[in-house]
């Protein structure tokens, strides 16, 4: 039987099809934002678009430019890729 008749088993493209019927379409992903909290040597600065990549190498992109003072920088930051794979535990 085909997954789209039951739409608890359905996924993918089958659940496209059968929340068609109603109307309901998928939302596109979005990318997970964060707050970064930056250490190193006052003075330096961090450009926008800089990447930094979690220890499992998940790549995220800052939003805007700092300059580290009293050793620490906070930067607002996107994940690279949109969907699932932006959400990271805190730290």
């Amino acid at each position: 039987m085909l997954p789209i008749v039951y739409p608890t088993e359905a996924s993918g493209e089958y659940l496209d099809i059968r929340c068609a019927y109603y109307g309901i379409t998928r939302k596109v992903g979005t990318a997970a934002k964060v707050a970064l909290t930056v250490s190193g040597q006052d003075g330096v600065q961090v450009p926008k678009g800089s990447a930094f990549l979690t220890v499992a190498g998940v790549r995220f992109l800052t939003d805007a430019a700092a300059v580290i003072a009293d050793g620490l920088a906070q930067i607002a930051a996107v994940a690279a890729e949109a969907g699932i794979t932006g959400n990271v535990a805190a730290g």
